[in-house]
């Protein structure tokens, strides 16, 4: 059964506050992302707006942020008003989202592991396409298709037990128990291989699709120690996939 994040707002805004998310998530982004000054941005599945207020602090144009949950919007909206920074928020399912606009980076930060089927996350590919300049680039956070069953224990101690009742195979479902200062809270997402991710892409016209490892900051390293994240540095449970829509010339 899909996530109801419209019952989840208040719990999934306190994952922030994780190591991983703090500052592996974080530093590995924007480390792919750049330098996003005077450019248009749509981040997809933006929750809170957590990433979208940082991609426009950095000095992006233009940044629209959608997601499917009214109170996720909601909230977003709220804190916008409270900070005004001038970001767009839109309820939308990016599944079949049409086009809102042409912008030169696409953000999909833990969207594609919600694809329930290969056609719902075909929709997003195309969707996050259409919404793209020529030129313009996808990155996105995923599980790593390279983790296998029997590792998924290894991330308990980072505070999210991964659990694959079935196994790990394309459109599997797993349901992932995410620690918060006010307890855990679970939700339920699917697997897909590396092999389904680029194909889907391919198909709906990226190009120069690139694999990025979750990164762990040195600050990160002094505060909790080598030997907290040895098993992250090893293999990351997540990883930050790239690729590009073919420029008009292309």
């Amino acid at each position: 059964m899909p996530t109801d994040y419209n019952h989840l707002s208040d719990k999934y805004d306190q994952t922030k506050v994780s190591p991983l998310r703090r500052y592996v998530d974080k530093f590995t982004l924007f480390k792919v992302l750049g330098n996003v000054r005077g450019k248009s941005a749509l981040d997809l599945g933006c929750g809170h707006g957590h990433y979208t207020r940082m991609v426009k602090s950095q000095g992006a144009a233009r940044v629209v942020g959608v997601d499917i949950s009214q109170a996720m919007i909601d909230d977003a909206r709220s804190q916008e008003q409270g900070t005004p920074l001038g970001i767009e928020y839109r309820v939308e399912d990016v599944t079949d989202l049409e086009s809102i606009g042409s912008f030169d980076l696409a953000l999909a930060v833990y969207l594609f592991p919600y694809a329930a089927s290969r056609q719902q996350l075909s929709g997003m590919c195309g969707s996050i396409y259409r919404n793209l300049k020529p030129g313009g680039r996808l990155v996105a956070a995923v599980l790593n298709p390279a983790v296998t069953e029997a590792e998924l224990p290894r991330y308990q101690k980072y505070g999210v037990n991964v659990i694959a009742p079935t196994g790990l195979y394309d459109g599997a479902a797993i349901t992932a128990s995410l620690e918060i200062p006010d307890g855990s809270f679970n939700i339920s997402a699917y697997y897909w291989s590396q092999a389904t991710y680029e194909r889907l892409l391919e198909e709906a016209g990226f190009q120069k699709i690139v694999w990025h490892p979750m990164e762990v900051p040195e600050d990160a390293i002094q505060r909790y120690g080598q030997d907290y994240w040895q098993a992250y540095q090893t293999k990351s449970l997540d990883i930050v996939l790239e690729c590009y829509k073919p420029s008009e010339a292309g």
